[in-house]
Parts: structure tokens; sequence; C-alpha cells
């Protein structure tokens, strides 16, 4: 079975429908399709947004699982997650299921965690609870449940996360790509992902948020970053064999 991940989207139906389009002409077997955060539902029309890519997704009988980045309500998102149930997948519409951070999915014969959030660089250009949200970043009080869940599953195989462990985001320092700390709560945000992935067993990680498409490399481990929006579709796009 074959799974397309696809990059930042940042609302863009325009770009979302070629490359779903893009996917389908080079695997049309694809039913099921991964985004990794910054899908795009945030500011005015964003329901609006959703419901056009739902109908989309219909007509091109293809599902899609996507985790929350920088750029999400995420106030609206969290009141979607049932309470007693916090992990479980959460079906905005027929073909779009937002995956909460730490929940797990069995995806044919490979296990897949996500964990979604990170860091807006560019807070001082947006609005507090209109154009970014503090719960953004992983919080402390997400770890107890996240690991909790973990601790269910001998083996995972794949990571989803929209930021990268502090093992590749060094690597991405010393790149053509100039990473920083910007602040306390990057930092911790950062941390925290990283104590999750290893508390995983180190898997493979597909990820955005950089803006950029490359490949990057700890030990046994491989971390794919996926471009974003108006980037080659190619450089968008990762299949995978689960």
């Amino acid at each position: 079975m074959k799974i397309a991940c696809i990059g930042d989207q940042h609302g863009n139906i325009r770009n979302f429908i070629k490359v779903v389009d893009y996917i389908n002409n080079i695997s049309p077997e694809i039913d099921t399709l991964i985004q990794v955060g910054d899908f795009g539902l945030m500011g005015e029309g964003f329901e609006r947004y959703l419901f056009k890519m739902n109908k989309y997704l219909m007509e091109m009988n293809k599902c899609l699982y996507f985790i929350d980045g920088n750029h999400e309500n995420h106030i609206w998102l969290q009141n979607k997650i049932d309470k007693d149930s916090k992990l479980s997948e959460v079906h905005l519409s027929s073909n779009i299921i937002y995956m909460p951070r730490g929940s797990i999915k069995r995806f044919n014969k490979s296990i897949i965690l996500f964990v979604g959030g990170a860091f807006s660089v560019d807070r001082a250009y947006r609005k507090l609870n209109k154009t970014y949200w503090l719960e953004e970043t992983l919080n402390p009080n997400e770890m107890p449940y996240i690991l909790e869940n973990l601790d269910k599953f001998k083996k995972i195989d794949l990571m989803i996360s929209h930021d990268t462990p502090n093992v590749f985001n060094q690597q991405l320092a010393t790149s053509h790509y100039k990473f920083q700390y910007n602040n306390i709560e990057d930092a911790s945000h950062k941390s925290l992902l990283s104590y999750i992935w290893e508390e995983a067993g180190k898997p493979n990680v597909i990820s955005g948020h950089y803006h950029l498409r490359t490949n990057l490399y700890y030990d046994n481990s491989k971390n794919i970053i996926l471009n974003c929006d108006n980037s080659l579709l190619k450089e968008q796009v990762e299949i995978i064999e689960v």
C-alpha cells in the first residue's frame, strides 16, 4: 500500500488541487494522503476552504489526514477533540481527518505517530488569537498522555511532525537554511518534540515547516523535509510504502 505525504499548504486551495492531481497522475492507486501541518485552518473563511477541499477529495476518492502546524486556529481544532479520548482522530468532514498530537494510527503494516505544532518566527507581524495562537507549540501538560499512548505500541515505524527533532535541526544550522532558536518557547517545543521522538524509538520522520526540500540523517534515522505550496510539485510530495 502506498501513501502520499504532502508539505505545508497554507490554505492555498489551487496549489492543493495541483498537488493531488500530481499524485493521482503518478500513482492513481493512492487513496490516502497525509499533510504535515500548516494545512491552512486559520484566518477568515477557513471553514469554507475546508468545505471546498473536502468536496474535491470526495470527487477524487481520496482521504486526507493532517496535523497542526503553526498556521492553524489551534483553539478551534482543540475544541473538536473529544475530551474523554484526547488522542482519537477527529473527522472534521467526510474526507478530512485531524490527527491530534500524540495520536497513533496503523496504515496497513506500518504504525505512524502524529505530532503537530511549531513556533511562529513571524509573531511580530501577526495578531494573537487571530493569526497565531500560543497553543501552536507543544506544552509539557500534553506529554503524559502522549507518552502513555506511546507505551501501547512496541514499535513506531514513522513519525509525522511539523517541526523536526533537535538532532536534525542542528544539521539545518550548518546547511543553506540558517536555523536558530528563536526564544525559550521555541527551544522548549523542540526539546519536547525530540523527547517524544526518542521515546518512540527514533523512527524516520517526515516533516515540513522550513519551506525547503531536503533529507537529513542521524544514526540510522532519516528526516525528510517537504517543501511548501508554490514550490515544485515534486518537492511537496513524498510517496511511501506502508
